[in-house]
């Protein structure tokens, strides 16, 4: 390669650089930067929504950060997301362009009723779908990649220092078909090659991974299966630390369910308690910390601060559910904080988004929680097992780093009720 070649994009994205360092903006508080890199090298690598929450503390609840040039402003109270994305969605509604996160798109389509039938464990199918998943919870976090920050990264060779997203995405590309099962969709595809327009296509292909997915939380990604994977982990870990909060659960439920069948969502009204259990779960960790982020599409001032066009805005969703102003002692597992607390529950939707980019699919997801947790409680005890010595094991569990949050490891036993089949 000639080297103007390489030197031009390098003096191209410097004078880039110093433009919007140049221009005088008020923008809101936040961290020092250095000359030409920002706040780059203050960008934390794991669980950024604790190191911004630690940010809120100094800065306020409307912090800024510049990344190679690109800003951006995370919102740390309910009040100000609301404020930004929910009263003013008509600017902030756009996202942020992510080519790392678009490489996942429509490679793989995801089985709607197609026969397939999964494996009881080591399926196949279901080990390519967590690692596709993986690798897009860490791909769609904005500043991961330079290619993100400074698109034009994407006409360099692979060899090129900074370019590794090209390698990642090539072997996303080599392992992705292998999830595609021939089925019906693919076979209209595929029939209509030459008449269908892609147009058409695209919207066939996420029509039918909506009604799989269940939910369409992400614009680019039908995560809905991982999203509920998650926050039902967080409920089975919860019960292993809260004991006395799955007895409770438990009676409630033993009374809906005297005559032997299993919970339905009609008894949901009947449930207060354990509607109260599904959405601690939902706050106390969170299964999106962060949420997508949002990109305003035009020019804003919020509190005097002055917010242009295409400034990344995230929303950092862990740190609201955090807030001991509203919930107090928010580190521990508490549902009847949600019995008489109308603030609380107003709070804790911000779990499923803001203004026009909210879940469309929020009443199946919290549908489909509810009867996981319900059916949980009716059929199993849940606690927490002992090694050789008799001690717990499940006590202190880390959180994964990602847009999808997991816990790392969850140490369980479930055992059977009194009465149930254990199936």
């Amino acid at each position: 390669m000639p080297q103007a070649a390489v030197i031009f994009p390098v003096i191209l994205g410097t004078l880039v650089l110093l433009y919007r360092y140049s221009k005088p903006q008020r923008w809101p508080p936040g961290p020092p930067p250095l000359l030409l890199v920002g706040n780059v090298h203050q960008m934390p690598k794991t669980h950024e929504w604790k190191t911004f929450a630690q940010w809120a503390k100094t800065y306020g609840d409307c912090v800024y950060v510049n990344v190679l040039g690109q800003p951006i402003v995370i919102l740390d109270s309910f009040a100000a997301a609301s404020d930004l994305l929910n009263q003013r969605s008509a600017i902030y509604a756009s996202r942020p362009h992510l080519p790392m996160a678009n490489l996942y798109t429509g490679s793989v389509i995801l089985r709607v009723t197609y026969g397939y039938q999964t494996a009881s464990e080591g399926d196949k199918f279901v080990a390519l779908a967590e690692e596709v998943l993986a690798a897009f919870s860490i791909a769609s976090q904005p500043g991961v990649w330079l290619v993100d920050i400074i698109p034009w990264l994407r006409h360099l060779p692979s060899w090129f220092p900074g370019t590794e997203f090209k390698r990642t995405a090539a072997l996303a590309n080599k392992d992705s078909p292998e999830m595609i099962q021939p089925n019906f969709v693919t076979t209209i595809l595929s029939q209509s090659a030459d008449v269908l327009p892609e147009e058409d296509r695209q919207d066939l292909m996420w029509a039918a991974g909506s009604l799989f997915g269940g939910k369409t939380c992400f614009i680019n990604v039908l995560a809905g299966s991982d999203t509920t994977v998650s926050a039902i982990s967080s409920f089975f870990l919860a019960m292993t630390m809260y004991p006395e909060v799955q007895s409770r659960a438990q009676a409630e439920v033993d009374k809906v369910g005297t005559d032997g069948r299993l919970p339905q969502l009609s008894d949901r009204p009947n449930l207060p308690y354990v509607e109260c259990v599904m959405q601690e779960v939902k706050r106390w960790n969170p299964v999106g910390p962060l949420g997508i982020p949002h990109m305003s599409t035009k020019d804003d001032v919020y509190r005097d601060y002055h917010l242009p066009a295409g400034t990344i805005i995230m929303a950092n969703v862990w740190s609201m559910l955090h807030d001991p102003l509203v919930f107090p002692d928010p580190h521990e597992f508490r549902p009847e904080r949600f019995l008489n607390d109308k603030r609380a529950v107003e709070v804790n939707t911000c779990v499923f988004g803001f203004g026009r980019r909210s879940c469309p699919g929020v009443y199946f997801a919290e549908a489909s929680l509810f009867i996981a947790i319900c059916t949980a409680l009716s059929q199993c005890n849940i606690s927490n097992p002992t090694n050789s010595r008799g001690q717990k094991i499940g006590k202190d569990v880390e959180y994964q780093t990602g847009t999808i949050s997991h816990p790392e490891k969850l140490f369980c036993n479930i055992t059977p009720r009194a009465g149930t089949s254990g199936e």
